[in-house]
């Protein structure tokens, strides 16, 4: 890591340290979603023995739903940005939240060390089996849920919930805003279903860049 890369994740510490310390200290802490590498997160988060659940996603679909999201709050006076040059930088562990490849590793790693208290999911899991992964994720929080709720069905309000669908109908995904970067955006862009053709584009490309940087890797031949 270079001095200019450094300076950028003290200053994020420094941020989120802030932040930590407007939280209520009562039972029943807020959720914190964060997409620092676990090797990175500051040492009130990693040793409070707080709760942490990291979604894996499959780095195919992950950088091309990435760039296609980019292209859509890319300032407009600025050249497009090509998929090749995207590939190439990803695959160098260049992003705005540093290695993938690292920032995977770490969290696999810790879910093995510490399996209380790390979750490792699988987004395609998550998909193909959401009420399985419902019920998973409520018994690691220790929230359970309980037969009279399963028969109430509390699980499939869940899924319903929290489906592409269900997330895309709100009403802060239609009108909201957020912050990307420098910029302000809108929350609606933040759902998007990439086309299948994109995908085929660039599916031979980045299993070429997994084989090379995975290679051997034996948690990493695990997860996928």
């Amino acid at each position: 890591m270079d001095e200019e890369e450094q300076r950028k994740w003290k200053h994020t510490y420094k941020k989120m340290e802030a932040f930590l310390s407007t939280l209520p200290r009562e039972k029943g802490l807020p959720i914190l979603a964060t997409q620092i590498p676990y090797t990175s997160l500051p040492e009130s988060i990693s040793a409070s023995g707080c709760r942490i659940v990291y979604v894996y996603r499959d780095p195919k679909d992950l950088l091309v739903s990435f760039w296609h999201f980019a292209t859509k709050v890319r300032a407009k006076d600025l050249p497009p940005l090509f998929q090749e040059e995207m590939l190439e930088q990803f695959a160098r562990g260049v992003s705005p939240y540093g290695s993938y490849w690292d920032q995977v590793l770490g969290y696999w790693k810790a879910s093995l060390e510490w399996p209380h208290r790390v979750l490792f999911l699988k987004y395609d899991e998550m998909k193909s089996e959401p009420a399985v992964h419902v019920k998973r994720l409520a018994e690691f929080m220790g929230q359970p849920l309980s037969l009279e709720e399963e028969r109430d069905g509390a699980v499939h309000a869940l899924v319903e919930l929290c489906s592409f669908e269900g997330l895309s109908n709100l009403e802060v995904k239609k009108t909201g805003k957020r912050q990307a970067g420098q910029s302000l955006v809108a929350n609606a862009v933040v759902l998007l279903q990439v086309p299948v053709v994109m995908m085929k584009l660039c599916i031979v490309a980045i299993k070429t860049r997994i084989s090379q940087q995975w290679h051997g890797n034996r948690p990493i031949s695990e997860i996928q």
